[in-house]
């Protein structure tokens, strides 16, 4: 069977389900595709409620989200480290429970194709009123969407020639993907085996918010720790870690605001990152007292060879829980996490500071 037939037969599929899917209002749902001329096409659910200038903006935020300047600039290492996933929970201000909305949880996923010659990208941005089964969204994305546009390019391209349309094409099955995404929204999330892999944290990161004054501290290995020394290909940097959960939350609340949506405040759950075999997750737990929020998260990585303080994720988000419900001290929770972390945390609220933990952490490898 040919790629064009198996195109066809899965874009009937999804036009099937196109038809049976109810029109929604109480959801934000945009889908992206960066092409290899690192064009964006889009389709945004509901685009005709923005004015020309945030659609505009809207369009943006695929760029914002996927590549940070940051991201290359603070990294150790030459090759391309790659976000595909992005979680927040969403609450509510207070003093707003006249005008509640109907969101709960904010997240991106991001499907890359790279071939010799080029790079492609699916992007998805999705806020939600449920607790998503984000991974049946992501399969349908990368197993189903995305494979049908880089088929369906290459074969009428090579069929066609200059007759083929190609941002029609493109336009006409981020639609129909759209329509996909939508009717598998609203299943309740699952435990995958997944979620049973083990992880080690290679960093722990503390963040407060009180009277509107910010402030946070990175907890890593001693200078002189050979894991702090090991640790450092495994992730983009100690610098790009530190600074991902400030940005991303920022730029979740930005998105929000483009969308009219002002009512809610963001905190991040989950961040994940990966680089050809390597992965890395941030994984965050809060808390929140009448406007004043507490956050602690880990920064996890994949070895090939389990440690003794290997972990999986709920061990870890026990941990955390445990430590912001004020059921142990925090140098009782780096210890459960992984006790070679050092209890002597470096200031991450000035540029400075930043810059400070990029010279001695990053690069100060001897």
């Amino acid at each position: 069977m040919c790629l064009l037939t198996i195109q066809i037969k899965i874009s009937r599929k999804i036009q099937f389900l196109t038809n049976a899917t109810m029109s929604r209002n109480d959801i934000i749902l945009g889908l992206f595709y960066s092409d290899i001329n690192n064009l964006i096409h889009e389709k945004i659910k509901n685009s005709e409620k923005l004015s020309q200038e945030r659609y505009d903006q809207v369009k943006m935020l695929p760029f914002k989200f996927l590549g940070p300047v940051f991201l290359t600039s603070g990294s150790n290492s030459d090759l391309s480290w790659r976000i595909d996933f992005i979680e927040s929970s969403l609450s509510l201000l207070q003093n707003q429970a006249n005008n509640t909305g109907t969101l709960q949880t904010f997240f991106n996923i991001n499907s890359t194709f790279k071939t010799e010659d080029s790079v492609t990208n699916l992007f998805t941005l999705i806020g939600s009123p449920y607790t998503e089964d984000i991974k049946v969204i992501e399969d349908k994305m990368r197993d189903y969407i995305h494979p049908i546009i880089e088929q369906g390019v290459y074969v009428n391209s090579k069929q066609l020639g200059r007759k083929f349309k190609a941002d029609r094409y493109i336009r006409e099955e981020l639609e129909r993907g759209i329509d996909l995404i939508e009717y598998y929204m609203g299943s309740s999330r699952k435990m995958y085996w997944e979620e049973q892999q083990v992880y080690d944290s290679v960093g722990i990161i503390e963040r407060k918010s009180v009277d509107n004054s910010k402030s946070s501290r990175l907890y890593t290995f001693d200078l002189g720790d050979e894991l702090k020394k090991k640790s450092l290909p495994l992730i983009p940097s100690y610098y790009v870690m530190t600074v991902l959960p400030d940005f991303y939350e920022n730029l979740v609340n930005e998105t929000l605001s483009l969308f009219d949506i002002m009512n809610y405040y963001t905190n991040i759950r989950q961040i994940k990152l990966s680089n050809i075999d390597k992965k890395v997750v941030y994984f965050e737990e809060y808390i929140e007292d009448r406007g004043n929020k507490r956050s602690l998260g880990v920064i996890l990585v994949k070895t090939k060879k389990s440690s003794i303080d290997s972990k999986n994720l709920l061990n870890f988000r026990k941990y955390l829980r445990q430590y912001l419900d004020n059921s142990s001290t925090l140098e009782e929770t780096i210890a459960n996490i992984n006790p070679r972390i050092s209890t002597k945390g470096w200031s991450t609220n000035t540029d400075e500071e930043l810059n400070d933990i990029h010279a001695k952490l990053d690069l100060d490898i001897n």
